[in-house]
């Protein structure tokens, strides 16, 4: 894992500012994520570090490792994004040319907060697409208040968009996620064992079952259900380590700073608990342990924040940063010290 010294010295603001936003709108012309490749975590990277307090000498160095990872531009779309179509090309990664123009014109016609509100819910619907990223990538963008990065992460989701399914005239089921993927585990768990597929890859395949259909009937959501779903995720985390149990996490956190902009969250709820669910069955539906357990673990001696936020800043590491960043932030919404212990295994096994 590449690493950067740091040594302590407070960040110069006006020269940090300068610098993430010459590396964001460098970044922000190349593609959200090539067919072949990873997505392109640089720009939520940049936006994470800088705050978790990183300074301009540590941006460059981290873009330079990994700016001609994403170095391409999308390709030229093949057709045109309006109005009355926008819904038709959901899932097509060669309309992000046309999706970027698109979200861009609506930027101007309608303003940021007009447009989160117009496109949110209907693009929750494929919230799970290319691993939760797009999600993760307009919560960054949100906190970062750049309407570039709102503009890129709306288009990112539109072509990664994964419609999971869901059959009609369910019953709705338990309001508490735990006892919900419990059921998962039981009822879904042995048909789908342990898969060695990419995420996505395998939440297509989950997707597509019909035993699958009903699942997203299975949460009935309330005003506790975010709360209830993070514990649940920090579990999954707390319990595995591995990075599609980050991505839920994260992806977590960032429908919490979305949230403002739902007129009704609880079908964003209900969508964001389906494509968790898909995520749980493809990495085998493991047993969460319990909140008696997860507190037990809250007793143990770890690095304090500060540490593992320079921990993170000095691995240069994606995964390491987002986990160290979206672990503080979840910690200082609910108060849960289990955060800290979870980002803290993560580090050490990371190296």
């Amino acid at each position: 894992m590449a690493q950067v010294v740091c040594r302590g010295a407070v960040p110069d603001t006006a020269t940090t500012a300068l610098t993430i936003g010459r590396l964001l709108e460098e970044s922000q012309a190349a593609r959200a994520q090539a067919a072949t490749a990873n997505p392109n975590h640089l720009p939520m990277t940049l936006i994470a570090l800088d705050r978790l307090g990183a300074s301009a000498e540590v941006f460059g160095a981290y873009a330079e490792l990994h700016r001609l990872d994403h170095a391409l531009p999308p390709p030229v779309s093949p057709g045109w994004v309006t109005r009355d179509s926008w819904r038709s090309a959901l899932g097509d990664p060669a309309m992000e040319q046309a999706y970027r123009a698109y979200f861009e014109t609506e930027l101007v016609r309608l303003g940021r907060d007009a447009m989160l509100r117009e496109y949110l819910p209907d693009l929750m619907e494929g919230c799970g697409g290319a691993g939760f990223h797009p999600m993760v990538r307009l919560g960054l963008g949100i906190q970062h208040d750049d309407d570039s990065e709102i503009v890129l992460a709306l288009a990112y989701w539109a072509t990664a968009f994964l419609r999971l399914g869901h059959g009609q005239h369910e019953r709705a089921g338990a309001d508490d996620p735990r006892a919900a993927l419990e059921r998962l585990r039981r009822d879904l768990g042995p048909a789908f064992g342990m898969r060695d597929a990419v995420l996505e890859a395998g939440m297509s395949v989950v997707g597509a079952t019909t035993a699958f259909r009903p699942v997203l009937h299975w949460l009935k959501p309330d005003d506790e259900t975010l709360a209830r779903m993070a514990e649940a995720v920090l579990a999954l985390f707390a319990a595995t380590g591995g990075l599609p149990a980050l991505h839920m996490l994260a992806a977590t956190r960032a429908l919490r700073t979305m949230l403002p902009w739902f007129y009704d969250p609880m079908p964003a709820l209900r969508y964001h608990w389906q494509a968790v669910a898909a995520a749980y069955l493809v990495i085998g539906a493991p047993h969460l342990p319990s909140p008696e357990a997860l507190r037990a673990t809250a007793v143990q001696p770890v690095p304090p924040w500060p540490a593992l936020r320079q921990a993170a800043i000095s691995s240069l590491d994606d995964h390491v940063i987002q986990a160290v960043y979206s672990c503080g932030e979840e910690e200082q919404a609910y108060g849960n010290p289990v955060y800290r212990i979870a980002a803290a295994q993560f580090v050490a096994a990371a190296g």
